[in-house]
């Protein structure tokens, strides 16, 4: 080990074990081979379950999970959106930034700070500047312009207002700024914020763990799946729809949907198909990243669904579950539109536009016409486009050299 040490504060990170984006914790383990020691900072309430990872008495504990370094800070449990998910977010960044949480740990040698939300990246560059070393920005989620897009909050609204210039400040802090999102470059001088330099380093995939793709085998029951949150950004409720008409207007008996999964929006979802009496949609809890090769040896398809959302979407897509899908070697099914789409680019499914039932419905149906031989060449082409551009391997080799590039920078 070359003694170089990197901070991750990232609030929602997530091991294996659990359900979520493991993103930190592949790239921590690539990492691991290219002489960085990681540490990752994440709540100790997870974020699906809002299970409480520590004790009464604990404000923070070290584990070790894959040879991955983790310190869970201590937050309060909430239930939805509301003032307790505020709160845990404020608990967070406050935990990151007190002494005793970080007291017997080695020192930075650089500090990332990631966004779901821009307080743990804030709490990022204050620690950076604790340590004097390099700060690295990663942008996941745009705040405001998420919030704005969702309608959660007015363009020119004080919280608006306040949270853009947090964003300008956490830009003027970076020596790099990182994104997930292949067009952030063009966000940040659409607004005229300053960064000094944007990397784009998407979501990937440990193809190491899944090995090769799972062998395809058309059934009598065409099985679709989708594998993730059920929030309102996922926009569950136009499969469900889209459900609704396969199953009670056309009366085709032989596709089912699987949702795996947790989220606000899942009680409502299992009424609404209830209450119509249908019987090919299933409900199912959230499974581990190691369960989900397992999941896709019984699937046909997989599908996603967001909202129509241009002002937000037109500097792209990045999220976690695509990768995930065109790894097992499965045809997608994806409902929306974005400035990128790697299911396009990869030939590697159907798209349609984003909230049309109709268009779905007919997607799904189509697909389930189609040959063992069409599918599997699908998935196929979903797979190798995943190993080029969304082997975590080389994101990380990706991400390291950003990092010797700000040490160099800051040693300067």
């Amino acid at each position: 080990m070359s003694g170089r040490t990197v901070w991750i504060i990232n609030h929602y990170a997530q091991s294996p074990a659990g359900s979520g984006s493991t993103r930190h914790y592949d790239l921590a383990r690539h990492l691991r081979d290219l002489g960085w020691n990681t540490w990752i900072f994440a709540a100790s309430v997870e974020l699906n379950t809002q299970k409480q990872r520590l004790e009464k008495h604990e404000h923070a504990r070290s584990e070790t999970i894959g040879g991955v370094n983790f310190r869970w800070l201590k937050t309060p449990g909430y239930q939805g959106n509301g003032i307790g998910r505020m709160v845990n977010m404020l608990a967070y960044s406050w935990q990151a930034l007190v002494g005793k949480s970080t007291a017997d740990l080695e020192p930075p040698s650089l500090v990332i700070g990631s966004t779901v939300h821009p307080l743990a990246a804030a709490s990022g560059a204050l620690l950076a500047r604790r340590y004097r070393v390099p700060f690295i920005f990663e942008v996941r989620d745009i705040w405001p312009e998420t919030l704005i897009a969702f309608g959660r909050t007015r363009r020119n609204g004080p919280f608006a207002v306040l949270l853009g210039m947090l964003e300008r400040w956490l830009c003027r802090q970076a020596c790099r700024v990182v994104s997930v999102l292949p067009g952030y470059g063009n966000y940040v001088r659409d607004r005229n914020i300053p960064a000094r330099e944007v990397v784009h380093i998407p979501n990937g995939v440990n193809l190491d763990n899944i090995g090769e793709p799972l062998a395809y085998r058309k059934q009598d029951t065409f099985r679709i799946t989708y594998l993730g949150a059920h929030g309102t950004a996922n926009d569950l409720q136009t499969l469900v729809r889209a459900m609704e008409i396969i199953e009670l207007e056309h009366g085709i008996a032989s596709i089912e949907c699987h949702l795996v999964g947790a989220g606000p929006m899942k009680q409502a979802l299992a009424d609404y198909c209830a209450e119509r009496g249908m019987k090919q949609v299933a409900f199912h809890p959230p499974v581990n990243k190691n369960a989900i090769a397992a999941t896709a040896s019984d699937t046909q398809a997989f599908v996603l669904c967001g909202r129509k959302l241009p002002s937000l979407y037109k500097y792209g897509i990045s999220m976690n579950k695509i990768p995930d899908y065109m790894a097992m070697g499965r045809p997608v099914i994806i409902a929306i539109e974005s400035a990128n789409n790697p299911v396009i680019e990869a030939d590697a499914g159907i798209c349609v536009p984003p909230e049309d039932p109709g268009e779905l419905a007919g997607s799904i149906m189509k697909m389930a016409q189609m040959s063992e031989a069409e599918l599997r060449a699908m998935g196929l082409r979903g797979r190798r486009y995943v190993e080029q551009e969304h082997d975590m391997k080389l994101l990380a080799k990706r991400l390291g050299d950003v990092m010797e590039q700000c040490l160099v920078t800051n040693a300067g």
